[in-house]
């Protein structure tokens, strides 16, 4: 790696994460279309110009965005907008429940509704409208479905499912309408396929609903429908029809980087587009390890994330440029996953080793007052990966769980501590960390604990907050919730 290193540089650190994508025919597009989506996102968070469509739109921009990895600061202001907008109808709630499940949100209170609007007692009709009050129709039912699907929930999915198979047309177009006319509807079609995938005795309806957009949509069709059309393809194992879909999208783009100037199109191109990328995009989740979280700290900040959140491959694939003077670095480790690092501002760290660095395309490196640095090279110095003292005296004593939120120490016991993570429940030690047990009896609320204190006079005594607040006086035996909702 040839690159020049001077302390006088001085160069401004722009904190914009650009999404970079392994090699695909649909690289380019992609990039530009993140980037638009970005750009249009609202103040509040929330995608869409009316706010009777603001929710769909955020949604279908979350899921979009988590299909391509790009969990970024519009990712998350976008799931909070989300989580603090109630849905209406069951067509809002179960697109909710698709956008924010992956992000473990509690979603109990839609999950609820929608089973309560199910109409079990019609004849023929076993499936969903947008309320209790409606007759059921594809639509609904097929979004209802596929966010049960997402939850994990199989009661009267069978009964629903039966309900779809039911309302397919039986013409020369076997698609399906979308409430009861006589003729199919590709969009309504679309996700009827994409709902059916999986569920048992189908295999039928579902290559009949692929016929039937084979017949409907073609590369004249308006964009949003070739992109849903694509996107059933796809999850269905029919990826040859969905080629020459993506090829045309593609080609269509718009030099602002969307599909017809519209949120809700360019983000289900998106995700069609996510899906024909599909092994690439599995590589670029895979976790890397910083094992200095003052690096660590550094790296997210430049990628607009919470200091602690974990990162991705293809979170360090988005790195262009970071700034992490004087931070209090000592080990690079994790670094090297930076493939397209051009920019690092390392000066006045504790760095003894630049190995990690060796293969990146850096054109532009500040290491003066580091260990490493020697202040007569003109090139950066070539340094045999050795051990860091510093850290090797640390040693990990987590439990088994998820990301650590919270912990609390027992003034009454010191060698008592609790643990609260990320969707790993409540841990104990009584042996300072030696070892540690599961304390929350597989309760669901406390699988996420945000904070935990405990009783000054008693060990035993323990307060945890998640969604509720909760309280043990045993240890984590019993619990009981102190302000339920």
């Amino acid at each position: 790696m040839k690159t020049t290193i001077t302390a006088a540089c001085v160069w401004l650190l722009v904190l914009i994460a650009l999404p970079v994508f392994a090699a695909s025919p649909y690289s380019s597009n992609v990039t530009r279309a993140v980037q638009w989506l970005t750009l249009t996102q609202k103040g509040d968070g929330s995608w869409g110009n009316k706010d009777n469509l603001k929710l769909p739109y955020t949604a279908e921009a979350i899921m979009a965005l988590r299909a391509l990895n790009q969990l970024t600061s519009s990712y998350y202001w976008g799931i909070t907008w989300l989580e603090n907008h109630a849905a209406p109808t069951v067509d809002y709630k179960a697109r909710r429940i698709l956008a924010l499940d992956p992000h473990k949100d509690n979603l109990n209170g839609e999950k609820t509704a929608i089973q309560d609007a199910q109409s079990l007692a019609q004849p023929g009709n076993s499936g969903w409208g947008l309320s209790q009050a409606y007759q059921g129709s594809p639509l609904d039912s097929a979004l209802a479905i596929m966010a049960f699907s997402q939850l994990g929930v199989t009661t009267n999915v069978t009964a629903a499912v039966n309900y779809l198979k039911s309302v397919q047309l039986t013409g020369t177009d076997k698609g399906w309408p979308a409430a009861y006319e006589s003729t199919s509807d590709p969009l309504t079609t679309a996700y009827v396929v994409k709902a059916l995938i999986g569920k048992a005795s189908v295999e039928t309806n579902i290559s009949n609903g692929v016929a039937s957009l084979s017949a409907n949509v073609g590369i004249s069709s308006p964009p949003y429908l070739q992109a849903l059309a694509a996107l059933a393809y796809l999850k269905a194992g029919y990826s040859d029809n969905a080629t020459p879909l993506l090829n045309k999208l593609a080609a269509v783009q718009s030099t602002d980087g969307s599909w017809s100037q519209d949120v809700y199109t360019t983000a289900t191109v998106l995700r069609a587009m996510a899906a024909s990328m599909g092994s690439d995009l599995t590589s670029q989740s895979t976790a890397v390890l910083l094992p200095d979280v003052n690096l660590r700290g550094a790296v997210n900040k430049a990628l607009g994330k919470n200091s602690m959140d974990s990162l991705t491959r293809g979170d360090m694939a988005n790195l262009t440029t970071v700034n992490a003077a004087g931070k209090g670095i000592s080990n690079l480790t994790g670094l090297e996953w930076a493939v397209n690092l051009t920019s690092a501002d390392l000066r006045n760290n504790q760095i003894v080793s630049t190995a990690p660095l060796a293969n990146l395309p850096l054109t532009q490196i500040l290491l003066d007052g580091n260990p490493v640095y020697t202040s007569s090279e003109t090139a950066l110095p070539a340094v045999t990966p050795q051990s860091v003292t510093a850290y090797d005296k640390w040693f990990n004593i987590s439990p088994p769980a998820g990301y650590i939120l919270s912990m609390a120490v027992s003034p009454s016991a010191p060698g008592v501590v609790y643990a609260g993570t990320f969707n790993g429940g409540i841990y104990r030690t009584t042996d300072g960390g030696s070892s540690w047990g599961e304390i929350d009896n597989g309760n669901p609320k406390l699988s996420t604990v945000y904070s935990l204190t405990v009783s000054p006079d008693d060990a035993g005594t323990l307060y945890a907050g998640s969604d509720d607040v909760y309280k043990t006086t045993d240890a984590g035996s019993g619990w009981h919730a102190l302000n339920i909702g």
